[in-house]
């Protein structure tokens, strides 16, 4: 899946690996394959895999990371044409596992509105379409999501490397993460560019809690 122009990692192939069906690049689909990298130089220890895992970090911040002055974190504004148009084929029964689930209430949200689409129940398809498009015009440019993918990613990087600006860049995210995603006790699904939610996408949870647990975290492994 590693694209050998940009050094970064496509959408889709297909289910042999042979062809690529989706040549898009989505920061979360770098995240996912940072973290795969990352896992494998912790555990193999070698200098060749934490090198690799360092190379594509490299690239993809050089891609996506946003300055201090503009905000930090990473952008995901090039990888919204990738999100938005994932289609999982209506007819696999893992859409049909995923409705009946979901229809039981025990079904999680997605990352996009068309994905959301492609697997919910006709009327709770419909409302999460509106709900992304909503966000979107409302000028929604961050997510959770792609943030706590990114420390996750990161934190794995940083464990196998321990390098400098990965560290960096594991702090910058725990610190937005902290101070500026959680809103009165809250946290949202979508932000705008300076991180005021965007859209009702509400998750209501003790956050005074895991603020102290972040930093933690931060103090114990950084």
């Amino acid at each position: 899946m590693r694209d050998p122009k940009s050094g970064m990692f496509v959408w889709q192939v297909s289910r042999d690996g042979a062809t690529v069906t989706n040549s898009s690049i989505s920061i979360m689909g770098q995240w996912f394959a940072l973290n795969a990298l990352a896992a494998r130089a912790l555990y193999r220890n070698t200098s060749a895999a934490r090198a690799d895992a360092l190379s594509v970090f490299s690239v993809v911040d050089a891609w996506a990371h946003i300055s201090s002055a503009q905000g930090g974190g990473y952008s995901e504004a090039a990888s919204r044409p990738a999100m938005d148009a994932f289609q999982i084929t209506t007819a696999s029964s893992s859409v049909a596992s995923y409705n009946a689930n979901y229809t039981a209430g025990n079904g999680s949200l997605l990352q996009s509105g068309s994905e959301r689409g492609a697997m919910m129940p006709t009327g709770k398809a419909a409302a999460a379409a509106a709900a992304a498009a909503a966000a979107t015009a409302a000028g929604f440019s961050r997510s959770t999501n792609s943030l706590m993918n990114g420390i996750i990613a990161l934190h794995t990087l940083y464990r196998a490397t321990h390098n400098k600006v990965v560290t960096a860049r594991l702090l910058e995210l725990l610190s937005i993460l902290c101070d500026k995603a959680v809103v009165e006790n809250n946290i949202y699904l979508n932000y705008d560019a300076s991180w005021r939610p965007v859209g009702n996408g509400q998750m209501p949870v003790n956050m005074v809690k895991e603020k102290f647990r972040f930093k933690f975290f931060t103090a114990k492994f950084i």
